[in-house]
């Protein structure tokens, strides 16, 4: 003990505390130190990639991890279950009828190492494949399939997406398309109009036939029933539809959204990717050319619309 005997606090007494304890204290608080940066502790469904050199090098957990600080750089992943929400998805089926898909999709990591290297655009990517690939699944469906019970395509929809997402070390489980909503549009009236001008047998259908020929020549009838018609996206402009009459005649619309205005291009038989004329209208003239080629007012055709739909689906007309 050491006392101080001079200034105006003479008398008072110092403790100093030996030595041995000073130093043990220190040694505690290097080793709690070194603890933060190498001891990493992991639950039953994580695990830490480590990487020496950008480059990974193993994969710990779960449990107590023990990793080299400044040569190893631990990236945590989670192996929870992934729910992925499809909301409102729009797409359109290949008898053109335009439909928004609402479900969800389940994965899980199988590959942590492909998985930490691809760091956060993981979701993003993942999110735009899922929507890419239900949409070429609605394309490659008529109407009627969708309402159908679920097929061996979309059975093995899991496993077509799982091809594309396996490079990020992930695997599609399920996918759940539990809402397909059709929303009314001249589409769907000339989707229901054909249908129901299409022969149908009574009493239960007869089961597919996998004949290549045919299914072409089913569809080559539907082709000589029905007004062929087309929509192709055109980035940055608009939609382009294109029409082919019973007879042959070729001709299409296309929807300028930056200028608002509407193009009628006509086709001939020499050159069919070529029109060989082209009428330019604003959207009210457009109106107005509709309004003389429509065949019966809109009310009377969507009153007949929804009593096929009500026969369709077996209700009560």
């Amino acid at each position: 003990m050491t006392v101080l005997s001079t200034g105006p606090q003479a008398g008072l007494a110092v403790e100093v505390l030996p030595a041995w304890v000073v130093a043990g204290t220190l040694v505690l608080a290097g080793i709690a130190a070194v603890a933060v940066f190498t001891v990493r502790v992991l639950a039953s469904d994580e695990r830490l990639v480590l990487s020496r050199r950008g480059r990974p090098a193993r994969v710990g957990g779960p449990g107590v991890v023990f990793t080299l600080p400044v040569l190893e750089r631990g990236v945590r992943v989670s192996l929870r279950p992934i729910c992925l929400d499809l909301l409102w998805l729009e797409a359109e089926t290949r008898d053109g009828v335009a439909v928004t898909v609402s479900g969800a999709v389940l994965a899980s990591v199988r590959d942590p190492i492909r998985y930490g290297a691809a760091g956060d655009s993981v979701q993003p990517a993942l999110i735009a494949l899922v929507e890419a690939e239900v949409r070429r699944y609605v394309a490659g469906c008529e109407l009627a399939e969708l309402a159908a019970p679920p097929g061996d395509r979309r059975r093995n929809l899991p496993s077509v997406i799982t091809a594309g997402t396996r490079k990020w070390g992930v695997e599609v489980t399920g996918v759940d398309v539990h809402r397909i909503e059709v929303p009314l549009s001249a589409g769907l009236i000339h989707w229901a109009e054909a249908f129901t001008a299409s022969p149908r047998q009574n009493g239960p259908a007869a089961p597919p036939r996998h004949d290549g020929s045919t299914a072409a020549a089913s569809r080559s009838r539907e082709r000589r029933n029905t007004m062929e018609i087309n929509r192709t996206t055109v980035p940055g402009i608009g939609a382009l539809h294109h029409f082919t009459t019973r007879s042959g005649h070729r001709f299409s619309v296309l929807a300028d959204d930056t200028a608002d205005q509407l193009c009628l291009m006509v086709y001939g038989s020499v050159d069919p990717d070529t029109p060989v004329q082209s009428i330019v209208m604003e959207r009210d003239e457009a109106g107005q050319v509709a309004e003389v080629l429509q065949v019966r007012p809109l009310a009377d055709r969507i009153a007949d619309l929804e009593h096929r739909l009500t026969s369709l689906t077996g209700g009560a007309p």
